[in-house]
């Protein structure tokens, strides 16, 4: 005869009579040699699984985010249900594979670091709420990492202890930088060696064949011939090396340019650098900005003009503000001039005499213009 037992022992009463008693049947208090024996089945959590959400399954790249272990914990069926509380504890290469804040959780878990408990009753054939541990992979994370989880307590003989080995595909790591070289004066023409340079990194692993460098210009530079690997459409230039070597090897680009002498101010523009399709490389720095201040040509400005007397004439001409310097001054008269008369430059007046015109020397209150 078989009795099922309630209560916080479980098993199956058996008839002596028919049955003799083994290692693991335990007699009831008072039972005579007749009497009926219990035999205890303990809770079997040894069918427990875990996965990831790696596509394909096992395989993460580096710096990946929000990828997923889940952990589902199975009772065996036909084993004994579960008596107190459930636990896993995980183990994780911290600072390689970093939780998520919040992470581990699931459905009638509590959570301190990464240890979690559920105090759930587990029948037989049944599972606890999945336990999910979401992770950030770093970006210099070596190949394989390893989630392990050992789950034990409610009752259970033994701990089942589960893992999951990880491919990290390691990728290129690319960053950008821009810079320029040159005067930069308005009205320069691209011999005058204005460039700017786009220079990527790669610093990690492997090497990068999927690189693409995008830079778009401002319309105050008129862009010169462009070096190989590089086209443009109208004021956008794209550059795609054919492949930049792992551990910082490098793809420079030059891109001359001419000087609108319209040109003014400071000009800022930024260049980029992706890979094609998005998670074959791993971008430390997508963008960078460069600022050119524009120069005015060489030349000075007329600040006045008076006729002091007959035949001498008051000129004060200044070097402007952004210019380069200009060695002489020209001063043409207008009007009646027959000449010109060159002088030093400098924040002084100049006093030109006209020579076609009778009359007293220049004012000597300033020097005269010397002639060159």
């Amino acid at each position: 005869m078989i009795v099922p037992v309630t209560g916080t022992q479980f098993g199956t009463l058996t008839n002596l009579s028919s049955l003799g008693v083994t290692s693991n049947q335990t007699p009831v208090a008072g039972a005579g040699a007749t009497g009926a024996i219990l035999t205890v089945l303990a809770p079997d959590l040894s069918t427990s699984t875990i996965s990831d959400s790696g596509s394909p399954t096992g395989t993460f790249a580096q710096g990946d985010q929000g990828q997923t272990f889940t952990v589902t914990v199975n009772n065996k069926a036909a084993a004994g249900t579960s008596n107190g509380p459930i636990t896993a504890a995980f183990s994780i290469t911290r600072g390689l594979l970093n939780p998520v804040a919040g992470f581990p959780n699931g459905s009638g878990w509590s959570c301190t670091g990464l240890v979690c408990t559920n105090s759930n009753a587990l029948a037989a054939g049944t599972s606890l709420g999945a336990l999910t541990v979401t992770i950030n992979v770093d970006a210099n994370a070596a190949s394989p990492q390893t989630l392990s989880v050992s789950i034990y307590g409610g009752g259970t003989a033994a701990a089942t202890n589960l893992s999951d080995n990880v491919v990290i595909t390691q990728l290129p790591h690319l960053a950008i930088q821009k810079t320029h070289s040159g005067q930069f004066v308005t009205g320069d023409l691209v011999s005058a060696g204005d460039t700017f340079t786009l220079t990527v990194t790669n610093s990690g692993p492997v090497t990068v064949r999927t690189a693409k460098i995008t830079d778009s210009f401002d319309p105050s530079f008129t862009l010169g011939s462009l070096p190989a690997g590089c086209s443009n459409s109208g004021q956008t230039v794209t550059c795609t090396p054919a492949s930049i070597a792992a551990t910082n090897g490098t793809a420079v680009f030059v891109i001359p340019v001419a000087v609108s002498p319209a040109a003014s101010g400071s000009i800022s523009n930024s260049a980029t650098v992706a890979c094609t399709p998005s998670n074959s490389c791993l971008i430390t720095s997508a963008t960078a900005m460069e600022t050119v201040s524009i120069r005015l040509a060489p030349g000075v400005q007329l600040d006045a003009f008076q006729q002091r007397q007959p035949g001498a004439h008051l000129f004060t001409a200044n070097e402007r503000d952004g210019y380069r310097n200009s060695e002489h001054i020209r001063c043409r008269h207008i009007g009646d001039g027959h000449s010109s008369v060159h002088g030093s430059i400098g924040t002084q007046s100049n006093r030109v005499k006209r020579p076609d015109v009778g009359g007293p020397a220049p004012d000597p209150v300033a020097p005269p213009t010397t002639a060159s």
